[in-house]
């Protein structure tokens, strides 16, 4: 409350008014200062805008070329580095720190990094950008950062996703989740499966035999960390590929048996043995 009365300057703010405003503000002291002199510049003195709004508006205001080149730059993320941007972008002005000194109120540059001021600012100036436009970059990106020996399998993962490029974006998923799990960050390999089992369901040119031994392996981890749902999940991937499978089906009756479906589980158990049987 305090910050937005200061930053509402000569405008009174009401306790109403106050009370609006920081509950839309949610404890970030930049929607904070943006909704209390976006009250000032109403002329009802009353809250206009949502905290979205504020920020949509005040990227608005950048003047076209400004707005254009704030937008594509924020597929890349928060962070980046400027001779990326230039090279993604096909713009060399961009590693002059000077081009983006317009646009200071939204992103600087430091150690010859962008910065957005906040999250919400890259995030709405990505929304502003066609899907079509965002692909391409998000796919010119992840081709330059696979150049960099120092890139993570993990970021490019991200990226070829984000492009619609779902085979590889599969590959690097399922090979970064691969390394990991050998390191024993089993948290971070489950994280990755997700992601290369999420590429797999939007795409059809998956090699199946593969695709079933990454999601075998994939409900393994879940298992162990405890995400069960995506475990039975992966496992159905299995089933959908290779048919009743001896293995798949103790797994999965293991999985149930630790989520508290203990009959169900001894029930699916009793059937498929009772199946080898016959």
């Amino acid at each position: 409350r305090r910050l937005a009365i200061a930053a509402a300057g000569d405008t009174a703010l009401s306790d109403a008014v106050l009370d609006a405003l920081v509950g839309e503000a949610a404890g970030t002291p930049l929607f904070v200062i943006s909704l209390a002199r976006s009250v000032g510049r109403s002329s009802d003195g009353l809250l206009p805008e949502k905290a979205d709004a504020v920020v949509a508006a005040q990227i608005d205001l950048l003047s076209p070329a400004d707005r254009a080149l704030l937008r594509e730059t924020a597929v890349l993320g928060d962070g980046v580095a400027l001779d990326v941007i230039a090279t993604v972008l096909d713009r060399s002005e961009v590693l002059d720190p000077d081009r983006w000194q317009s646009m200071r109120d939204v992103a600087v540059v430091e150690g010859a990094r962008l910065h957005f001021v906040h999250e919400s600012f890259r995030r709405s100036a990505y929304e502003g950008l066609s899907i079509r436009r965002r692909r391409a970059i998000h796919s010119r990106l992840a081709d330059v950062l696979s150049t960099h020996a120092v890139t993570s399998a993990v970021e490019i993962a991200i990226h070829l996703h984000a492009a619609g490029r779902y085979v590889e974006a599969f590959d690097a998923a399922a090979h970064a989740a691969e390394t990991v799990a050998r390191d024993g960050a089993l948290l971070d390999a489950a994280a990755l499966y997700s992601r290369a089992l999420d590429a797999a369901r939007r795409s059809s040119d998956l090699d199946r035999h593969r695709l079933a031994e990454i999601a075998f392996a994939a409900a393994g981890v879940a298992e162990v960390v405890g995400h069960y749902d995506d475990a039975l999940m992966a496992l159905d991937v299995v089933q959908r590929v290779h048919g009743t499978r001896a293995d798949v089906l103790t797994q999965r009756a293991t999985v149930l048996e630790r989520t508290g479906a203990t009959a169900r589980s001894l029930r699916l158990l009793r059937r498929e043995i009772g199946r080898a049987h016959v």
